[in-house]
């Protein structure tokens, strides 16, 4: 049996309105990001996870403006930390290719070698105006962890989670600012993800106060790490900080239970899932 120590970050989320003027640089998100992510290899954290599009000032209401190249510095800056720390990194940039703007999830393994990449599958309105739809669900080796990723909207869609463990997904993260439904919905949604697959589920989200632009409270999808039995084993809460826990992994019990489980599917049955 294998066990991976997973760190989960929160991120202030900022509050501003329409006619606000936005902050000019991302030093000071790459400093509240350095912050959590020395604190997760003070830990001893193998991995730590990010919260979506945590460098950009306008939490994606411009992200053209603040979208880089390959190799720009919110990437740069991301693998240079990793291999700092030794520790592997996770989280979404937004990333332009020409004239293809992404939400792109991308992890670093601790020597800073970039291990794998997810384009955000399902936009919602406002994100969609702008960038453009990955193409399929990659599972990727992190360290010799066989991990998944979903963005923020993507977890309202259970079939990418189930694609990712039909391929072999260990754990999947899920870097958001998940916001706008009530707070138990998101919690049994988070929990259904894991137990349904039987896959670690790690969420890293925003803390919101005041009147933000989504107009609610709180961003409600919580930073924590949820086993594969669905049990909540660490979170961070509705405060800045990291969360940190070992995981099992490989249990030769739990891995019985996902073959029998992906056995006993009858995929051709399922074609009216995509048909419509």
């Amino acid at each position: 049996m294998r066990t991976w120590t997973i760190g989960t970050g929160s991120m202030l989320h900022p509050t501003f309105d329409a006619n606000e003027v936005l902050p000019a640089s991302i030093e000071p998100r790459l400093r509240e990001a350095g912050a959590l992510l020395r604190e997760a290899s003070r830990r001893r954290c193998d991995v730590m996870c990010l919260p979506e599009l945590f460098a950009d000032p306008s939490q994606g209401t411009q992200m053209g403006k603040w979208a880089e190249p390959e190799g720009g510095p919110v990437t740069s800056w991301l693998a240079a930390t990793a291999r700092e720390l030794q520790m592997a990194i996770v989280t979404t940039v937004a990333l332009r290719q020409g004239d293809r703007m992404m939400n792109l999830g991308v992890a670093y393994d601790k020597t800073g070698q970039l291990a794998g990449r997810y384009a955000k599958v399902h936009l919602p309105c406002g994100e969609r105006e702008v960038a453009a739809p990955g193409d399929g669900f990659p599972v990727f080796d992190l360290d010799g962890i066989k991990v998944g990723m979903q963005i923020c909207y993507d977890l309202n869609f259970p079939e990418g989670c189930r694609i990712l463990a039909l391929k072999g997904a260990e754990v999947i993260i899920w870097p958001n600012m998940w916001g706008g439904m009530p707070e138990e919905h998101t919690d049994i949604i988070m929990k259904a993800r894991a137990i349904d697959n039987l896959v670690c589920l790690v969420s890293s989200a925003y803390v919101l106060t005041g009147s933000g632009f989504f107009r609610v409270p709180k961003i409600h999808g919580r930073s924590c790490i949820i086993d594969a039995s669905g049990t909540v084993v660490a979170e961070v809460g509705r405060r800045l900080g990291v969360a940190t826990a070992t995981v099992s992994l490989g249990d030769p019990r739990q891995a019985q239970d996902r073959r029998t489980l992906q056995e006993h599917r009858m995929p051709h049955l399922y074609g009216e899932l995509v048909a419509r």
